[in-house]
């Protein structure tokens, strides 16, 4: 989904994508997080990808509706600055990559950060 004029996702609009297994979210430059219950129907959801959205601050506590979801990554969100307490109990993600996050990227720095403790279950951790 590339929309530069996209300010929000729809609280009950992805509820019934039940099948998607890919969501890719770039250059919404005034998106500023997900919709906290609106991602609960995407129970099939594999791969979520959020890229170059200037004003994503937040990943919000939505994420643990994702229990499928192995593969994480969050590219060119400077204002992101924290993943969500949920992310520690999506028990399939297997891969997070960070780049382009500069606080997120503090934040998840292996045994340092305060969010380390969040994704020491993910085996496949890149920052860059």
């Amino acid at each position: 989904m590339f929309c530069g004029k996209l300010e929000s996702l729809p609280e009950e609009g992805l509820r019934n994508l039940n099948s998607l297994e890919v969501l890719e979210i770039g250059f919404c430059g005034r998106l500023n997080c997900l919709p906290m219950d609106g991602l609960c129907g995407l129970s099939s959801l594999r791969k979520l990808v959020v890229t170059s959205c200037d004003k994503f601050t937040s990943l919000t506590e939505g994420v643990r509706h994702l229990t499928a979801l192995e593969y994480l990554e969050l590219y060119g969100c400077p204002e992101l600055n924290s993943l969500p307490e949920s992310i520690q109990h999506l028990t399939s993600l297997q891969s997070l990559v960070i780049y382009g996050c500069p606080d997120l990227e503090k934040r998840c720095e292996k045994d340092l950060g305060e969010d380390w403790p969040k994704i020491t279950h993910i085996p496949h951790i890149h920052i860059y």
